[in-house]
C-alpha cells in the first residue's frame, strides 16, 4: 500500500469540479462522480490515478496492468477479507489494520480483461472507511459507450421515426425508410430501442415536438436516442413542419449519452450545418463519454433522390418499398452489406465507420448526391448485429422464403399498419 501512496503523492495534483451527472471514463469502467470532489487525476507510467473526497473522507482509485497489492493472492492471504458484487462487478476487499502509526485502510479491487482496477480509503474508523468504499463502488459501472450494450447497461433507449408521405411523391419511400430503421433499432440486433413512429405533417409535427419535450424532461444522462426522419425538405427545414434549427435545439437539449440522427430530404445538409453552427455546445462531449452523430442524405445545395423503386433482393414489394436513395443505402448497410466494407474483414457487426463509408459510397455512386455528417463519435462504435436470413424475413418488406401469396398478404398488412401507426 505504501508504494501506491507514494506514487499518488509524487504525481502533480489537479483540483477541479466536473459538471454534475457527468461520468468519468477509466478504461473499461465509468465512475459517476456526482457528490464527490475530484482532488487529483494523474498518470504515472502505465498507472492512472484518481483521488476523490466526500464528506471528509478520501479515496484513491488506481488503474494498472499489474499490481502486487491488488493481486488475487493479496486478498486471499488477508484477514479479514470479503467480496462484494456491485453493478455486476465482482470486487474483492480487505482490511489493512493500523500499525506503526499508519492509519487503517480498506482496500478493494477487481480485474477486467487483464487490467487491475483497485483502490483504498484510509482513516481512523473502520465503519466510516467501509461506508466510503461502499458509496464509491455503487458509483462504478462497466463502460457502456456503444449502441450495442450489454446486460450492464442501465439506461433507456429511444427511437423516433417521423416523416410526411401525404403529398404523394416519395410516399412509399418515406414509409419504408422509417419502417426499415424502426425494424433494425427496435429489435435485439440493433439495441432494442423503444420505438415511436409519427407520420404526416401538421398534427404530426406537434406530436414530434411533444415527444422531444417529454424526453428532455424525463431522459437521464445514460439514456440513448436514435432518430430517423424522411420527407420533402428545403434549405431551412422540412415540409413536415419542423426547421433544422428546431431539430438541432431539441436534440442538443437532451441529456442522453448517445444521440444518433439520420435525415433524408432534399437540402437536408442544412441540418448538419445547423449543428455545426452551434459546435461550441457539443464539441467537448467526448470528454464526458457522450456521442453525437448527425448524417444527412445530401448537401445543403443538393436534392435527394428516390431509390430503386423495388429491391431486387426482396422481389414482390410495391413501388417505393426499397426506400429512398439514401434510406435504401442505409438499410443495406444495416442489414449486412457494410460488414467488412473497406477492410474486407467480416465480423457480423456493423460499426459506425462501416455504416458511414458504405452509405456515402452507395448513395453517391448510385444516385449522384453526397450524404454529409458531423458530430463527436468513435468510428468503432458498434451500431448493430447483422441479421440472419430468418430475422430479415420478419422485417418490414422482407420477403425471403415467402410465397407470392404471402408476399401479397405482407404488403397489404404493411400498408394498413403504416397508414395507422
Amino acid at each position: 500500500m505504501r508504494i501506491w501512496l507514494v506514487v499518488a503523492l509524487l504525481c502533480s495534483t489537479l483540483v477541479y469540479a466536473l459538471p454534475e451527472n457527468r461520468p468519468l471514463r477509466l478504461e473499461s469502467l465509468t465512475v459517476d462522480l456526482q457528490g464527490w470532489r475530484v482532488a487529483q487525476q494523474a498518470r504515472s507510467r502505465d498507472t492512472r490515478i484518481l483521488r476523490v473526497e466526500k464528506e471528509g473522507s478520501f479515496l484513491v482509485f488506481l488503474v494498472a496492468p499489474e499490481s502486487e497489492d491488488f493481486s488475487p493472492a493479496a486478498f486471499q492471504s488477508a484477514n479479514p477479507s470479503w467480496s462484494r458484487v456491485s453493478n455486476g462487478l465482482d470486487w474483492s476487499l480487505r482490511l489493512v489494520p493500523a500499525r506503526d502509526g499508519v492509519r487503517r485502510s480498506v482496500v478493494f479491487a477487481t480485474r477486467i480483461r487483464g487490467t487491475t482496477y483497485g483502490g483504498y480509503a484510509s482513516g481512523e474508523s473502520e465503519a466510516a472507511l467501509t461506508d466510503t468504499v461502499e458509496l464509491f463502488l455503487q458509483a462504478v459501472r462497466p463502460y457502456e459507450g456503444r449502441s450495442l450494450t450489454t446486460d450492464f447497461f442501465y439506461g433507456k433507449k429511444y427511437y423516433l421515426g417521423f416523416g410526411d408521405y401525404l403529398s404523394g411523391f416519395m410516399g412509399n419511400e418515406v414509409k419504408y425508410d422509417i419502417a426499415h430503421t424502426h425494424d433494425i433499432f427496435t429489435k435485439e440486433i440493433g439495441g432494442s430501442y423503444i420505438g415511436t413512429k409519427v407520420h404526416g405533417s401538421g398534427q404530426g409535427a406537434r406530436q414530434v415536438r411533444d415527444y422531444w419535450r417529454d424526453l428532455e424532461q424525463n431522459m437521464l444522462w445514460d439514456d440513448m436516442f436514435v432518430q430517423y426522419s424522411a420527407g420533402h425538405g428545403h434549405e431551412t427545414g422540412l415540409a413536415f413542419g419542423v426547421s433544422y434549427n428546431e431539430i438541432r435545439d431539441a436534440l442538443l437539449a437532451l441529456p442522453a449519452r448517445e444521440i444518433i440522427v439520420f435525415i433524408m430530404a432534399c437540402h437536408s445538409g442544412g441540418l448538419v450545418n445547423a449543428f455545426n453552427d452551434k459546435k461550441f455546445l457539443w464539441e467537448n462531449w467526448g470528454q464526458y463519454n457522450r456521442t453525437l452523430f448527425v448524417m444527412a442524405s445530401s448537401k445543403l445545395s443538393e436534392l435527394s433522390s428516390t431509390g430503386p423503386g423495388t429491391d431486387n433482393e426482396e422481389p414482390g414489394g410495391p413501388s417505393g418499398s426499397a426506400g429512398s436513395a439514401f434510406g435504401h443505402s442505409l438499410w443495406k448497410a444495416l442489414i449486412g452489406h457494410a460488414d467488412g466494407y473497406q477492410t474486407r474483414v467480416k465480423d457480423g457487426l456493423i460499426s459506425l465507420g462501416e455504416l458511414i463509408d458504405y452509405t456515402v459510397s452507395r448513395t453517391q455512386s448510385g444516385w449522384g448526391h453526397t450524404p454529409v455528417y458531423t458530430g463527436v463519435y468513435d468510428r468503432e462504435l458498434l451500431v448493430n448485429r447483422v441479421p440472419s436470413v430468418e430475422e430479415l424475413s420478419q422485417f418490414t418488406g422482407g420477403t425471403e422464403g415467402l410465397s407470392d401469396e404471402q408476399v401479397a398478404e405482407r404488403i397489404a398488412d404493411l400498408d394498413v399498419a403504416l397508414a395507422h401507426p
